[in-house]
């Protein structure tokens, strides 16, 4: 073969067409990547994206350096890298950073905003004070390798505070790690029908899409596998691919070049659509001529219909009963083991509900006499004062593990959740303001939740 023709056959594979489906063009890649800038990566980060593009054929690509070893000096360098990467049409750079608060709130990829902030930073260094800072600042945010980091039982707080509208995605694979480990688990609750955690988030109001990224630290950027983030977009520009993202129609698979489409009456992936009977369509196939195997429709995280197609080619037409609060997701398998997980379909805004295998609803008393004192008592736990000031007394009838949480009346944390190993707790109240909370308390299969009153 002449070294023309080598050429030739060299800038079509690199610069062949995006697979196109109903109406989108399917761009393959990874945001969530390290270079040298991170200290503890290797390889330089104008080498990343030149081997992002060049060598992996990625379309996107991103890093997100570790904030511990972030200067401004490297911040700069960085995106001044990063926007010279970036090439209309051909190939988007993003640059961001990582919060890695491995002890004890988990670690979360950080995009589009002008700095960054560091967990070494006291004002900074909590899930809460984090999330209000991107939302101040706009950023696109992303749950990385969840479950890594949950040592102290408190990763993203186990998704049990308030909801914020920057976090678009959550990793189900990282690195070489699959869905086996970062799906296909048992998330952080254990009375929830073993919901993963995309789903606890997605039941807990998160609307969150489903993606991975390769978390790549050893300078061979895009080839750790063939897992990759797939965006459905018009056009492979930057403006095109964060509107993307900003609307969820993304999705994660372990096959490189899988193109996939889900509907409910024309509302592409991670998109709201009405209640009522919907007009179901998926589109699947591979360009490689796969054989796609099987097709799981998912309804709040539990299975309501699959299909085996046993074809290359799929187009599934079907009708679903939706209902306010639902948010629905489909699973597609191949021949050869590989899946791909879309994001969801939410069906209106109102937050899903969550279902357990065994919790007692809250007390409801409305009228607290503030002259008495109450104590709420069961065979499993006795909680006083009530009204309490400065403390709030509690017995684990129990007589195993739990993990104690404080809220508002509103849903807000304020006392976030921690595991407790006595049978007799004290919970220092002296920095609540006066008003009513509620206290959940949870054990391996149970949960229960009191209303009560600062005085």
């Amino acid at each position: 073969m002449n070294s023309f023709l080598l050429l030739v056959l060299l800038s079509v594979k690199v610069f062949s067409q995006s697979p196109q489906i109903e109406g989108y063009k399917v761009y393959y890649g990874s945001l969530h990547n390290h270079s040298d800038f991170s200290t503890d990566a290797q390889g330089r980060a104008i080498d990343a994206y030149d081997f992002a593009r060049n060598v992996s054929h990625l379309d996107f690509f991103g890093l997100s350096e570790h904030c511990i070893y972030l200067t401004q000096a490297k911040w700069d360098s960085a995106h001044k890298i990063s926007n010279a990467a970036n090439r209309d049409s051909i190939f988007t750079a993003f640059c961001g950073f990582e919060w890695t608060s491995s002890s004890p709130y988990g670690h979360i990829s950080i995009y589009e905003t002008d700095s960054f902030k560091s967990v070494l930073d006291t004002s900074y260094d909590s899930f809460l004070e984090i999330n209000s800072w991107i939302e101040k600042k706009k950023g696109l945010a992303f749950f990385n390798h969840p479950g890594r980091q949950n040592g102290s039982n408190l990763e993203f707080m186990h998704f049990e505070s308030k909801p914020i509208s920057n976090f678009i995605g959550i990793e189900l694979w990282n690195r070489t790690a699959g869905f086996s480990t970062y799906y296909e688990n048992d998330g952080y609750f254990s009375n929830d029908g073993n919901k993963s955690f995309y789903d606890e988030a997605l039941l807990r109001g998160w609307r969150i899409g489903a993606e991975g990224s390769e978390d790549n630290h050893t300078a061979n950027w895009g080839m750790y596998s063939e897992f990759r983030t797939a965006i459905l977009a018009k056009a492979n520009t930057k403006k095109d691919i964060v509107d993307a993202y900003l609307n969820r129609r993304f999705y994660s698979t372990l096959d490189k070049n899988l193109a996939l489409s889900f509907t409910l009456d024309k509302h592409e992936m991670g998109d709201s659509a009405s209640a009522g009977k919907l007009h179901l369509q998926i589109k699947a196939f591979d360009v490689d001529s796969e054989i796609v195997r099987l097709i799981v429709l998912k309804r709040n995280g539990d299975t309501l219909k699959t299909w085996f197609p046993n074809t290359k080619n799929v187009v599934i037409n079907d009708s679903i009963e939706c209902i306010k609060g639902e948010y629905y997701y489909v699973i597609v398998s191949e021949q050869d083991g590989d899946q791909a997980i879309s994001s969801p379909i939410f069906i209106a805004d109102k937050k899903p509900e969550i279902i357990v295998d065994t919790i007692t609803p809250i007390d409801t008393t409305s009228n607290i006499d503030t002259t008495k004192a109450y104590i709420h008592q069961n065979q499993f736990y006795i909680v006083k004062p009530n009204p309490f000031s400065d403390k709030i007394e509690i017995v684990n009838n129990f007589k195993e593990d739990v993990w104690l949480t404080v809220y508002t009346i509103a849903g807000e944390i304020i006392i976030p959740s921690q595991k407790y190993t006595t049978t007799n707790i004290i919970l220092n109240t002296n920095h609540l303001i006066t008003g009513c909370y509620i206290l959940k308390i949870k054990n391996s299969n149970r949960c229960e939740q009191f209303k009560l009153f600062k005085k």
